[in-house]
């Protein structure tokens, strides 16, 4: 029995050393870790640092999105314009027009100096444009909204010609602005001296001299899709002449309306040129001023205008030089009531 127990005791002993050995590697290992876990520790945190940092930095150096560096639209829109408004820009730049020869003295004020805001002159105004474009403006959509917008030149691509007389020579490849403008260009290369192109050559290097060139009429169904020129088409060719096209000088308006595709001037559908030709037949006083007496370019008009010289040629086709000076007429500078 005493063996046995000095054999435990021993067994004892030398668990309890080898123990003690265990418990100091373990204190050893414990000693060391402890600083590298500082280390880890110290390192992470300032890791962490440095990335905020770099967020905060990123804020501050990166355009955000939706600010700058996002492609402009081609056409902005400015502010929605009353219909009165529309007409009154649209008559003055038909008033040069001789349907209006027997009542430009007596409308003359109320034409080029127009007050909105009297119901009165927006009646005779409207009125006075309906006796030569009526059947055009009733075409339009009953929902078109009007609104004042800025171009740019990257829309010149979307933009078609409102094709009419001398316009269709040049429509072979379709309706568009620039193909019109390089038939255009084109054409005066091969004969300058024809009327209408030797016209529009000196509208655009009237054009080109800057400032005020007036009110143009566009129609689409919305900012996005093709826009067709309802009033302006010699103007704003003339301007795709240019090697830049000078837009700021102009001032646009374009009726919107998702009906637009029913209208004959946006699409000249079949069942759209017959819709219209139905109104001709209700309204027949304007027959005269129709696309349809408009197929063939008037002898007279054509033989009037080679007469001219360029400057008046010019002049007529832009229907811009008509002005009040001190309460009478003037064109362009020639003297009062000169003869249009």
């Amino acid at each position: 029995m005493e063996t046995n127990y000095g054999e435990l005791l021993a067994r004892k002993m030398l668990l309890g050393r080898t123990m003690g050995m265990q418990r100091l590697l373990t204190l050893a290992f414990l000693e060391f870790l402890l600083p590298v876990a500082r280390m880890m520790g110290v390192a992470m945190a300032a890791f962490l640092a440095l990335m905020a940092l770099g967020l905060r930095l990123r804020q501050t150096l990166i355009v955000p999105a939706g600010e700058l560096g996002q492609p402009q639209p081609d056409v902005l829109k400015l502010r929605q314009a009353a219909e009165d408004e529309v007409i009154a820009d649209f008559l003055r730049n038909e008033f040069y027009h001789p349907d209006f020869d027997e009542v430009r003295k007596e409308f003359a004020d109320i034409v080029l100096q127009p007050n909105l805001e009297d119901d009165r002159e927006n009646a005779r105004r409207r009125q006075l444009l309906f006796r030569k474009r009526g059947g055009l403006w009733r075409e339009l959509p009953r929902d078109t909204t009007w609104w004042q917008v800025v171009i740019r030149p990257s829309a010149l691509g979307r933009m078609r010609v409102f094709p009419r007389a001398d316009w269709r020579r040049y429509s072979q490849r379709g309706f568009s602005l620039p193909i019109f403008a390089d038939h255009i260009a084109t054409g005066l290369g091969r004969a300058p001296s024809d009327p209408f192109l030797s016209s529009l050559s000196v509208l655009q290097q009237q054009l080109s001299k800057g400032g005020d060139c007036g009110t143009v009429l566009l129609i689409g169904i919305d900012e996005d899709k093709p826009l067709t020129i309802l009033e302006g088409n010699h103007r704003m060719v003339a301007t795709a002449l240019m090697a830049a096209p000078q837009l700021q000088n102009f001032r646009f308006f374009c009726g919107f309306s998702p009906r637009m595709s029913h209208c004959c001037w946006y699409q000249s559908s079949v069942v759209n040129l017959l819709h219209y030709a139905g109104n001709l037949v209700r309204d027949f006083s304007q027959f005269r001023h129709s696309d349809f007496a408009k197929l063939v370019p008037r002898k007279r008009l054509a033989a009037s205008a080679s007469l001219a010289s360029p400057a008046e040629r010019a002049l007529h086709l832009s229907g811009t030089g008509l002005q009040m000076i001190q309460g009478e007429l003037e064109v362009d500078g020639k003297g009062k009531d000169s003869p249009l």
